[in-house]
């Protein structure tokens, strides 16, 4: 991009002004203009429980200040589905505000204090889109996954992006990113670079929170997006 830089023209007439003027524009410097981009990650509050429709998960917790309370013996079926293995006992623990943690029976921080062994319970509903891993060690995975997603919600790690360039008329933002783990924050960085312009030179002013997208994503990104052009 190019900037023309003009003097300020003072003149008592309007013939002065004009002369100086023509002196002005022929002397005009042209010289090129780097933009800049400002990049801003936000948390997003306004995301929605991924398991709150109870359609094919449901988590249940036995403690009567969750919203999603329900006592043990009000869980129909509960003895049959756990032992079909469609219902899977989950640990608790919380130690201040975002610390909620939600894990499989046994497996999670463990404190006198601040956690319970059987503190709720995961809900298999079968909808019959997919069956359930045989393979435990694959069920187990699934599970971790499922639980670590709805920790990662309960603490507050969903994102969005705003990248805004007056002098490009650019302006882009999405939002709704789980980044509770290093591919989500990668996955975020790469739907960033995605709303960059594609080629030209433009400086980046990034605002983040590590929480939420470690700025060295972001930049690899690009550098990476870069590098993809020019082969």
């Amino acid at each position: 991009m190019k900037q023309i830089k003009l003097q300020t023209i003072i003149a008592n007439t309007e013939e002065e002004a004009k002369d100086k003027l023509r002196d002005v524009v022929a002397q005009a410097v042209v010289e090129d203009f780097i933009p800049t981009i400002n990049v801003t990650v936000e948390h997003d509050a306004d995301v929605e429980n991924p398991y709150g429709e109870r359609e094919r998960w449901e988590f249940i917790s036995f403690g009567r200040r969750h919203g999603n309370y329900q006592h043990p013996d009000e869980v129909h079926n509960l003895s049959k589905l756990i032992n079909e293995g469609k219902a899977f006992y989950l640990s608790f623990y919380a130690h201040g505000p975002g610390t909620d943690t939600w894990s499989l029976q046994g497996q999670g921080p463990q404190c006198a204090f601040d956690s319970v062994d059987t503190a709720g319970v995961l809900l298999f509903h079968d909808d019959g889109s997919a069956p359930l891993p045989e393979d435990e060690e694959e069920l187990e995975k699934l599970l971790h996954s499922i639980t670590s997603d709805y920790n990662g919600w309960l603490q507050g790690y969903y994102a969005g992006y705003t990248v805004e360039c007056e002098e490009l008329s650019l302006h882009e933002s999405c939002w709704g990113f789980p980044v509770h783990t290093d591919d989500g924050q990668k996955y975020l960085a790469q739907q960033i670079t995605a709303a960059l312009p594609e080629g030209g030179e433009y400086d980046l002013n990034i605002t983040t929170e590590d929480y939420l997208c470690e700025e060295h994503h972001i930049d690899e990104a690009v550098k990476a997006r870069k590098e993809n052009a020019s082969d």
